[in-house]
């Protein structure tokens, strides 16, 4: 395990050294004054003081669902599928406002936490697990062709995703082929692919020198 799981992790610990794809803001924009961790336009989960305010269990929760949104896209037809059967919710006419299974303030938010519910083994509605099978694999769990990678992934993003493969007990150099193939059959630069591969071998290494002391 290149880390102490970053669940369980003070803030202290965390600025340190941050693992790969993640980042700590201390000031919230005005668009996410409400949120307590999101994802960034570089894939990146982005934490904050209320995030590290939470107990271990919550900020495992809290990941588990900043992960599951790379899983979704509210521009593919079967999530549409999903959100109009009304399996997952439906918006209240006299409210105005959409009314989720599982809460939510939108159709992507439900989903996302019904994917992250999935992945725990908790059971969630039939539509969702035929729509989304390719997505419902436990955290850490690496399979070609469902790997949320797109041609503009960041390298510590790839580094994340090899690492959290790693942290589960997969060989680093599967995970690195994994990721590697994916990412080529997307579109990433090979530049990028390199420097992800390189922050994974320099993280491991950081975390060996430490093991010695």
């Amino acid at each position: 395990m290149p880390h102490k799981p970053i669940d369980e992790m003070t803030k202290d610990e965390f600025l340190a050294k941050s693992p790969s794809g993640y980042r700590y803001l201390a000031e919230k924009p005005t668009y996410a004054e409400e949120h307590i961790a999101w994802v960034d336009s570089n894939q990146e989960i982005v934490l904050t003081d209320d995030f590290f305010d939470h107990s271990p269990s919550d900020r495992k929760w809290i990941l588990g669902h900043e992960k599951a949104h790379s899983s979704i896209s509210p521009h593919e037809d079967r999530f549409w599928k999903v959100a109009e059967s009304g399996a997952i919710g439906h918006f209240d006419e006299d409210e105005m406002k959409w009314k989720g299974i599982v809460g939510g303030r939108n159709p992507e938010e439900t989903l996302t936490q019904l994917i992250t519910n999935a992945r725990e083994g908790e059971a969630v509605p039939q539509e969702v697990l035929d729509a989304y099978a390719d997505k419902i694999h436990p955290s850490g769990e690496l399979h070609i062709g469902d790997v949320p990678i797109k041609s503009y992934s960041s390298p510590s993003y790839l580094a994340r995703l090899i690492i959290e493969a790693v942290d589960s007990g997969m060989d680093l150099d599967e995970a690195i082929s994994i990721i590697k193939e994916e990412s080529q059959s997307v579109g990433v630069p090979d530049e990028t692919i390199k420097d992800a591969i390189n922050m994974v071998k320099r993280e491991l290494e950081e975390y060996e020198e430490k093991q010695k002391d």
